[in-house]
């Protein structure tokens, strides 16, 4: 499984914020990939979804902080939609310092778009105040 972990200021590696995990459809209800974390009845139970840009939150039974990002009802998106679901996962953790990703077997070229993707979510316009 290919696992992403992005630090941003001083972390320890062992401190890992929220938990971000793939959701996508079978037979019109969610699952995660390859990932064990919720069962697809618990996926149904916190209205977890697969569509597209979908976030859910929710705490696993050790108390970790998962974010449930949908990325639509293939479990293979395009590297396009891989870099949009980055922007989301980057989007969603909020001021968290790191972040663990968990999208199940990637190719090379789509590992490198989610990353473009949670660098630019991640991206904030720094502004200045000036005297008028």
């Amino acid at each position: 499984m290919t696992h992403l972990s992005f630090s941003f200021g001083d972390t320890s590696l062992d401190d890992f914020g929220p938990v971000a995990l793939g959701v996508f459809e079978t037979a019109g209800k969610p699952t995660l990939l390859n990932n064990t974390a919720f069962t697809q009845e618990q996926l149904v139970g916190i209205g977890a979804s697969a569509k597209t840009e979908a976030v859910t939150r929710s705490l696993g039974m050790d108390g970790t902080a998962y974010l449930l990002v949908g990325i639509g009802a293939d479990s293979s998106p395009s590297t396009d939609e891989w870099r949009t679901i980055g922007g989301v996962i980057a989007r969603a953790s909020g001021s968290a310092s790191s972040i663990q990703v968990s999208l199940g077997e990637i190719d090379k070229a789509d590992l490198l778009a989610v990353a473009e993707g949670i660098a630019l979510g991640n991206y904030r316009v720094k502004t200045q105040k000036h005297d008028a």
